[in-house]
């Protein structure tokens, strides 16, 4: 299937198939992403960008960051903070798993296009 989003709430990033991110793991309780950047460059654009928005939504599709890769679909956690190690090339984002219908922008429709295989 696939599922076109006209809008989000929030400003939204995809982690999916970056070649700038080294690895992405999150904590037990699922309330902490930590992002771990390639390169010091990778790293600088990606907090210079993030910082500016008080709320963002991390789209992702990993295992151990909420139940996207157990139930084979993707996984939205709303940012509501960060906080950087730039000696590490490393953002950690304090995250909350929302649902679809609290990621989407209330005003836009959410299509879904199903083909047969």
């Amino acid at each position: 299937a696939i599922v076109h989003f006209p809008a989000f709430n929030h400003p939204a990033v995809s982690l999916e198939r970056s070649d700038f991110l080294s690895s992405v793991s999150c904590n037990a309780a699922g309330n902490t992403m930590i992002i771990n950047f390639r390169d010091a460059k990778s790293w600088n654009i990606a907090y210079h960008d993030w910082k500016q928005h008080p709320k963002f939504i991390i789209i992702s599709y990993l295992h151990g960051c909420g139940q996207g890769m157990g139930k084979g679909a993707r996984d939205f956690h709303l940012v509501s903070a960060i906080r950087s190690v730039p000696s590490q090339n490393q953002i950690i984002c304090t995250i909350s798993t929302v649902k679809l219908e609290q990621a989407a922008h209330p005003d836009h429709n959410i299509t879904f296009h199903v083909s047969k295989y």
